[in-house]
């Protein structure tokens, strides 16, 4: 007989395409059932996958790590990103740089415009060399504070937030007594020295990272 999809010659007797694998008989074609009783088939035991019964409603049923009700709307965390990343680094390096100034006496000869100033002014002033020696040690000083600060406040450390305040706390106060010693010593006047915008955007440094951290001081437990 020949087949009626592709026109293969198909011996007699047999009911499908050598070539094609079409039906070409006119005993009908017998449905494929699958016997799903045979298979044997069983449901995996719960907890078969996860190591125990309880560990997938554990890992379900886990709270968010962020207390909504508890604190309130997520906060941004971009003032801290630029402290850790930017801010308390440049605060060390200039740090370094306003001791090396003090140290040298290289800031009174940018003021008077030329090299060698330093030395007359020291030769006047009798103290004031140590006292910008001293002021060079403490610029150091402060460059290793804002490092260690930023450390702890990378790490969430708890006491990183106060650190940071105190930075600004330590700075104001040792350049208001380096401007009292600096004023006894030339007779100028101090807030010629240590100018109150000075001290007003530190002040306010302090306001600003008191109430940033202290929305923030769930964060920071280590």
């Amino acid at each position: 007989m020949i087949c009626n999809n592709c026109g293969n010659n198909v011996p007699d007797g047999q009911y499908t395409c050598n070539v094609c694998g079409a039906f070409v008989g006119t005993q009908p074609a017998q449905p494929v059932q699958q016997n799903y009783q045979q298979m044997n088939y069983q449901q995996p035991q719960q907890g078969q996958y996860y190591g125990n019964n309880n560990t997938y409603q554990n890992l379900m049923n886990q709270p968010n790590t962020y207390d909504m009700k508890q604190y309130g709307p997520e906060l941004g965390m971009k003032w801290y990103k630029f402290l850790i990343y930017f801010l308390l680094f440049f605060s060390a390096v200039l740090n370094v740089y306003s001791g090396y100034m003090a140290f040298t006496g290289k800031h009174y000869d940018m003021a008077a415009g030329y090299d060698g100033a330093h030395e007359l002014i020291y030769l006047n002033y009798d103290g004031l060399k140590v006292c910008d020696v001293m002021m060079a040690l403490c610029g150091i000083g402060f460059a290793v504070f804002a490092i260690v600060v930023r450390f702890a406040l990378a790490g969430y450390k708890k006491n990183g937030p106060k650190l940071l305040v105190w930075l600004y706390i330590v700075t104001i106060i040792i350049n208001i007594l380096y401007a009292l010693v600096v004023s006894g010593i030339t007779a100028i006047a101090f807030f010629q020295i240590y100018k109150p915008t000075s001290m007003l955007g530190s002040l306010i440094m302090i306001y600003a990272n008191t109430v940033y951290f202290r929305n923030r001081e769930h964060l920071f437990v280590n």
